[in-house]
């Protein structure tokens, strides 16, 4: 605890990394925090976040929980945990990494997200997709269907799901991989397509 202490003491712009450090709990988190790292721990929760946090990286920990989100979060990787929800995303999020958890449901996205990869976990639906988006995996859940996709959708990978058809694919799309789903059959494939 006394390295996290004296790294949070020691921070340069606000970014405290308390990675790899075998903590089974944070300290307080003084505001003025803009980016924390604390992955690799053994971590089961997390204290309140600082108001000034635009970064969290939490992953592979053993979290079952994440406080309250600051609103001016931008990315939340909270990947690799033990986790069975999520709180309500700020409505500035950019990218949220929540694959590898135990999660059965997703919170409403932000109309800024812009990459989510939910794979492996327990979700049998997925929430309406910002049309912002341009990567989704959410491979490993499920899922029988997947709600309409962004039009500017790159990246699609949802394979190993039970899903038996697809949406309308968007012309952006330049990868995709359905692979171990029971497809009837495939929608239209983009012409912009790279790799399926």
């Amino acid at each position: 605890m006394e390295i996290a202490l004296e790294r949070i003491r020691n921070c340069v712009n606000g970014d405290v990394d308390l990675s790899q450090l075998g903590l089974t709990e944070l300290p307080p988190l003084p505001e003025g925090i803009v980016q924390l790292t604390c992955s690799f721990n053994k971590l089961t929760s997390l204290p309140k976040l600082p108001q000034s946090l635009r970064s969290l990286y939490c992953n592979y920990n053993q979290l079952t929980s994440l406080p309250t989100l600051p609103p001016f979060l931008d990315y939340l990787h909270c990947h690799l945990n033990q986790l069975t929800s999520l709180p309500t995303l700020p409505p500035s999020l950019l990218t949220l990494l929540c694959h590898t958890n135990k999660l059965t449901s997703l919170p409403e996205l932000p109309s800024t997200l812009e990459i989510l990869r939910c794979g492996n976990n327990q979700l049998t639906i997925l929430p309406t997709l910002p049309f912002t988006m341009f990567t989704i995996t959410c491979y490993c859940n499920p899922l029988t269907a997947l709600p309409t996709l962004p039009l500017e959708l790159e990246e699609l990978s949802c394979h190993t799901c039970t899903l038996t058809i697809l949406p309308l694919l968007p012309s952006s799309l330049r990868k995709l991989n359905c692979l171990g789903n029971p497809l009837e059959t495939l929608p239209e494939l983009p012409s912009m397509l790279e790799q399926v």
